[in-house]
């Protein structure tokens, strides 16, 4: 194992690794192989842009290693690296509703956003991607049909509300503000057209 690990074939080394420790789950070297099976993981994983599928797996292979060992000296070092896998998930969804923002998908772009709050609550970008969730909402708005822009409307509107009692004094308060009384204005003029049109079809 540790010969392909050092010629960095790491998942032939994580998978011979994981062999080790459960043929000899007694051995006193079964903790040690355990623990490298998901550092190699942790190795092969490359970087944010590219697909996270091991750094998912090595996140599931770090928590089994702390959950079996857990009063293993190793364990502040799992912890070191999950930290790390779990920032390198969060930009890997932030770049993704970037580009849906970019592409003009805006509702994907929303969608993505409130999913990455989710996933990662104690993210430090917590209160600009509060703001995104916004931006994209009333953009989203905007594309829309004018039987369904005052539901998305309500979308920013609803964001913004949430916004405001999370962040009062936020730094992007003012243009979160703007886009609240623009989405206002512009559902209520949605409304009014949407008189003209039979929207209950």
């Amino acid at each position: 194992a540790y010969s392909h690990y050092g010629q960095s074939e790491y998942l032939i080394a994580s998978s011979l690794f994981k062999s080790f420790w459960l043929s000899f789950p007694r051995s006193y070297r079964a903790e040690e192989c355990l623990y490298m099976s998901a550092f190699c993981l942790y190795t092969a994983s490359p970087r944010y842009e590219l697909d996270q599928t091991y750094a998912e797996k090595a996140l599931e292979a770090l928590q089994f290693f702390i959950d079996t060992y857990d009063n293993s000296d190793r364990i502040p070092k799992c912890n070191e690296i999950m930290d790390e896998l779990r920032k390198r998930l969060e930009q890997k969804m932030y770049a993704g509703a970037e580009l849906y923002f970019n592409m003009e998908n805006y509702q994907a772009a929303a969608v993505t956003y409130e999913n990455l709050l989710q996933d990662f609550p104690e993210t430090s970008e917590a209160e600009y991607i509060n703001l995104l969730i916004i931006r994209a909402y009333f953009n989203y708005a905007g594309q829309s049909t004018i039987c369904k822009k005052t539901e998305r409307y309500d979308k920013a509107i609803k964001s913004y509300s949430g916004f405001k009692d999370r962040f009062p004094g936020s730094e992007y308060l003012d243009e979160a503000e703007g886009l609240y009384n623009r989405s206002v204005d512009l559902k209520a003029k949605a409304f009014k057209e949407q008189q003209n049109y039979n929207c209950n079809e």
